[in-house]
C-alpha cells in the first residue's frame, strides 16, 4: 500500500470511506508511515512480527536458492520480507534491476559528488528507477545507522528521503537526483 501515489492514495480514500457492503480490504505495507494520515486513521493496525534468520535460512533453501552470493544478496535486499524473497527468487529480471540498483546505490553513498551526479544522470531519465535508486540508498544507509551511527550518514537520509517524496509528488527528478548528488 505504501507504493501508491498520492494521488492513488486519496482515490482509494474515497472507497475506504464508501465501502461497499460487506467488502474487506487487506493492506500490506513495510512503511505504513508513507500511507496518508487520513487512510491510517481509518484502517485497523495488525503488526506481524519479522521471520528470524533461521527462518529467512530455510525460506531460501525451499525456494531452491543454494548460491551463497544469490542468498546474501537477498537476504539485504529483502530483509525480514518474506513475500519479497519469494517474488526476487521468482523474477529474476527484478533481482537483477534491484541488485544493480543497491550496486549503484552503495557507489552513490560512498562515491564522490562527481561519482554521485554520473549515477544520477543514469537514473534521471526514468522516475520508477530513480524511485528505486533512493530507496536502494535509504535501505544501505539505515542498514549502516544501525550498525555505525553517524550524524553525516542520517543528514544525507533525510536529504534522500526529501528528495525520494518529491519526485513521488512529480517533481523534476533530474533536479532532485542532482541536488542529491552535490550535498
Amino acid at each position: 500500500a505504501d507504493r501508491m501515489t498520492p494521488a492513488a492514495q486519496n482515490a482509494f480514500l474515497k472507497l475506504l470511506e464508501e465501502p461497499p457492503y460487506a467488502l474487506h480490504l487487506i493492506l500490506t505495507s513495510h512503511q505504513p508511515q508513507r500511507l496518508l494520515a487520513t487512510i491510517r486513521s481509518r484502517v485497523q493496525t495488525v503488526r506481524i512480527i519479522p521471520p528470524q534468520q533461521a527462518q529467512t535460512t530455510a525460506q531460501l533453501g525451499q525456494l531452491g536458492i543454494i548460491d551463497p552470493t544469490r542468498r546474501a544478496q537477498l537476504q539485504f535486499i529483502a530483509q525480514q520480507q518474506p513475500a519479497t524473497i519469494a517474488r526476487l527468487a521468482a523474477n529474476s529480471e527484478e533481482f537483477r534491476t534491484i541488485a544493480l540498483a543497491m550496486t549503484d546505490a552503495r557507489h552513490y553513498i560512498t562515491g564522490a559528488t562527481r561519482q554521485r551526479i554520473v549515477i544520477g544522470q543514469r537514473y534521471s531519465h526514468d522516475r520508477a528507477r530513480a524511485l528505486l535508486l533512493l530507496e536502494c540508498v535509504l535501505h544501505i544507509i539505515w542498514h549502516t545507522l544501525r550498525t555505525q551511527p553517524s550524524q553525516q550518514l542520517l543528514t544525507q537520509a533525510e536529504h534522500i528521503a526529501r528528495a525520494h517524496e518529491r519526485i513521488t509528488a512529480n517533481a523534476s527528478v533530474r533536479i532532485q537526483l542532482l541536488a542529491c548528488g552535490i550535498l
